[in-house]
């Protein structure tokens, strides 16, 4: 199984219009992912253990993946597409891909890391595995919102503007998408677990898009 870190800009980029509607494969992407679960005790040593999600090496040969926290679909915000919008443009073209998920990956309950699935040239593979911060943000942010709206963990999904590394967990509210912030933000006031209509998002970030040259970090 070739394991890639979390490098899937090059998917997403090829990805085109419509892609919000695109429907992940969940049993598919569940078999993926429990077969990766392995590689854990492959590539977790003690010195990078605590990066990969674990507190003793010994928990690696524990981890599971559990159905209170379904995988999160991933939409891409490319650059480009961001430059370009207007105020009352249809936000939901902006979503590109689709055809990726984090898989939680839990430890007596907790979640503690990830495997990152993607459909790559027609079949769905493990491309990553840890990304323990990350997944971390994500579901606790997830859990936060369904706490106020009531909604499956399923309804949940990640929109990643890549250029500006601005992860959001989403949602939406009849037909308004709802962005989430993982994480406190003072650049753009953003304020973690409090969301924001998308349309407001992009309108705040929208500067900094445009004055972004486009490279890489």
């Amino acid at each position: 199984m070739r394991l890639l870190s979390i490098i899937f800009v090059v998917m997403f980029i090829s990805a085109g219009a419509g892609a919000q509607d695109y429907m992940l494969p969940l049993d598919t992407v569940k078999k993926v992912a429990t077969e990766a679960l392995p590689v854990f005790g492959e590539l977790v040593t003690k010195d990078n253990l605590e990066t990969m999600g674990f507190k003793s090496l010994d928990d690696v040969k524990n981890v599971a993946l559990d159905d209170a926290e379904p995988p999160l679909q991933v939409f891409m915000v490319r650059l480009d597409h961001l430059k370009e919008y207007q105020a009352g443009a249809d936000v939901n073209r902006l979503l590109t891909g689709g055809e990726m998920a984090f898989y939680p990956v839990t430890l007596t309950g907790q979640v503690i890391a990830a495997v990152g699935v993607q459909k790559m040239k027609e079949k769905w593979e493990a491309t990553s595995v840890g990304d323990a911060v990350l997944i971390r943000m994500l579901t606790d942010v997830r859990r936060q919102s369904i706490e106020s709206t009531a909604l499956s963990p399923k309804s949940y999904f990640v929109v990643w503007v890549a250029a500006l590394n601005l992860h959001f967990v989403a949602y939406r509210a009849d037909d308004d998408l709802m962005l989430i912030p993982v994480q406190d933000d003072d650049a753009y006031e953003f304020k973690k677990g409090v969301a924001l209509p998308a349309e407001r998002v992009f309108e705040i970030i929208l500067p900094a898009a445009r004055e972004h040259d486009g490279s890489p970090g």
